[in-house]
């Protein structure tokens, strides 16, 4: 008798134990991890960052290649928290398309970035990388609606 409770027993706990770790859990940063366009910038962010080390290597912090590589790393951060911020109802959105767009829109700020440092605002070159830029976000906006 003690044998069949003690197995019934262990076999409730065996089971709950199952249960709990099937247990759908509710979306958090790790369901944006999962995403297609999560993706597309870890690959952006190591493609970077491999760059990066390998001008490190015959270059120092002040040359203008690591000087953009370092900006371009701070907009794809920038974009990987946004991403990890959002809620489970924005998840499906994350799709390889989107990932794309975000790419662009790195690229193009990076290209923004290192045109202010050599031209005035009104300069057409710098007009022209921010209306650029101005569509892709305007496509960005129009996807996470």
């Amino acid at each position: 008798m003690k044998r069949i409770i003690l197995s019934t027993i262990f076999i409730l706990i065996i089971c709950a134990a199952v249960f709990a770790q099937t247990k759908s859990k509710p979306a958090t940063a790790n369901s944006a991890k999962s995403t297609s366009a999560f993706a597309e910038l870890i690959l952006l962010k190591t493609e970077v960052e491999s760059t990066l080390e390998e001008l490190l290597l015959d270059y120092k912090e002040e040359y203008p290649e690591v000087k953009k590589n370092r900006v371009q790393l701070g907009f794809i951060n920038k974009e990987l928290d946004k991403l990890l911020k959002l809620d489970a109802s924005q998840m499906p959105k994350l799709t390889l398309a989107l990932g794309k767009l975000l790419v662009r829109k790195i690229e193009l700020q990076s290209t923004l970035s290192a045109l202010r440092e050599n031209y005035k605002e009104d300069n057409p070159e710098v007009a022209r990388a921010k209306k650029k830029l101005e569509i892709f976000e305007k496509a960005i906006a129009e996807i996470m609606q």
